[in-house]
């Protein structure tokens, strides 16, 4: 059984987790596409305008890429050529918090 709560809570057979405000917007303005990539994917922020550490682990949680972006720009083309093929879990840390995109890469 899913609940909704206002916007900030969700309850999820019977455990509450409760996601602030400033979590629900960052994972909103937070995009990775195309999803799956090859060779190159763009990351999305929206208005964020701090700096950005993208880093990608795969999925036994090793570190496997780390790009950091000024913050400058709306959207960054990253190559992930390096990355072989497999699924990916991209964790976005901006100074509003981070957010984590599971990325399947051909």
């Amino acid at each position: 059984m899913i609940i909704l709560r206002s916007c900030y809570s969700l309850i999820l057979s019977g455990e509450e987790l409760v996601l602030s405000a400033a979590s629900l917007s960052l994972e909103a303005r937070v995009g990775l596409y195309p999803n799956p990539a090859q060779g190159e994917v763009t990351l999305e922020l929206g208005a964020i305008k701090s700096s950005v550490e993208l880093v990608f682990f795969d999925i036994n949680g090793k570190r496997r890429m780390t790009r950091v972006f000024d913050g400058s720009l709306s959207a960054y083309s990253v190559d992930i050529s390096g990355l072989n093929s497999g699924i990916y879990f991209a964790r976005v840390r901006t100074a509003q918090g981070e957010v984590i995109k599971k990325l399947a890469v051909r």
